[in-house]
């Protein structure tokens, strides 16, 4: 998966959509990669971008880069974090955690930020990363892989230690993105020491593309009713890209965006979860969907890729379907 939201308040009594259109909507709109304040909420942060002046909010993302190194072998060292785990005895790895959590910092720490404006980070398909992006064939069948993915347990425990610590990120929620293999990988029962989905992430979300929303839900429902924290939340992410491939003419795309919005409207027609580990803060608070973000809002297409992002002449219908949602009367901004 390649690599933008003022928030809002969620209305809990509101008209609900339609097919075409909605009047209100109760959740919170981003763009990975974008941060036009018309089109979001939440604004989208890289690491090695400048935060947007106050108020603007932001997810920060973490590039799947650090996380690990696809060309990486085991001795490889230094060139992602669950490398930073390779030959380590068992106990050797309390000290690789600390050296960890000294890059996860170094990473965070390279520009100064204001935390109590940034309401996520985000990690895009860690067990993937640390599988080598092998397909969907499982890792926890080969000995090699099956300990790669262990040791990106402790990393992204480690990340969530490291920002919870940080000055003004105790609003902050650790959010983490789940592939389709991934998903497969929870479901198999192969691998029996993994926690794919743990109780320090406070949001939880899947990228499937091609799509009817409708085949899948039930991957979403599934991952909502197993969620190991009562207050643990979900985010939506819509394709907003067109593609020469079957089933991504910008039309069919546009048209699939309104199952997603249908949904987190169902959803969230009660916003009655628990109070989470942030406590309250005003970001769709104890709604089961606390985002829908689309992937994503860039303008070019990348060399040797004929993905057009959502702000390309090419994806022009998914523009409008996203700006007609995005208009839909939100009361309660903050």
């Amino acid at each position: 998966m390649l690599r933008a939201f003022v928030v809002i308040g969620i209305c809990v009594a509101c008209v609900a959509s339609t097919p075409a259109t909605m009047a209100v909507r109760r959740f919170q709109m981003a763009l990975w990669n974008s941060d036009d304040p018309t089109l979001s909420e939440l604004g989208w942060l890289e690491y090695n971008q400048a935060q947007s002046p106050a108020p603007r909010r932001s997810v920060f993302f973490i590039p799947s880069s650090a996380l690990s190194s696809p060309e990486s072998s085991p001795g490889a060292g230094d060139q992602g974090w669950v490398e930073k785990y390779d030959n380590a005895t068992e106990a050797e790895l309390p000290a690789r955690d600390a050296v960890v959590r000294d890059a996860v910092t170094a990473l965070l720490g390279q520009m100064k930020r204001d935390w109590s404006r940034i309401d996520a980070v985000v990690i895009d398909e860690p067990f993937l990363a640390a599988a080598k992006g092998g397909g969907s064939s499982n890792p926890c069948a080969d000995g090699e892989l099956y300990r790669r993915v262990q040791m990106m347990q402790r990393v992204l425990a480690n990340a969530a230690a490291v920002i919870r610590g940080l000055e003004h990120a105790e609003k902050t929620r650790f959010w983490v993105n789940f592939s389709e293999p991934e998903i497969e990988w929870m479901n198999s029962g192969v691998c029996h020491s993994v926690r794919f989905n743990d109780w320090y992430m406070d949001v939880v979300s899947i990228d499937i593309y091609g799509r009817d929303f409708s085949q899948i839900e039930p991957l979403y429902n599934a991952l909502f009713a197993d969620r190991p924290t009562a207050y643990q939340q979900l985010a939506l992410i819509p394709g907003t890209y067109s593609a020469s491939a079957r089933a991504f003419a910008a039309n069919d795309v546009a048209d699939r965006l309104q199952g997603f919005f249908n949904y987190a409207n169902k959803m969230n027609q009660s916003c009655s979860l628990p109070i989470g580990r942030v406590g309250l803060t005003q970001s769709a608070d104890r709604c089961p969907i606390w985002l829908v973000a689309g992937f994503w809002g860039g303008t070019a297409m990348m060399e040797g890729d004929d993905r057009a992002p959502m702000f390309h002449e090419y994806s022009k219908a998914i523009k409008g379907r996203w700006e007609q949602a995005a208009r839909a009367h939100a009361p309660g901004k903050r």
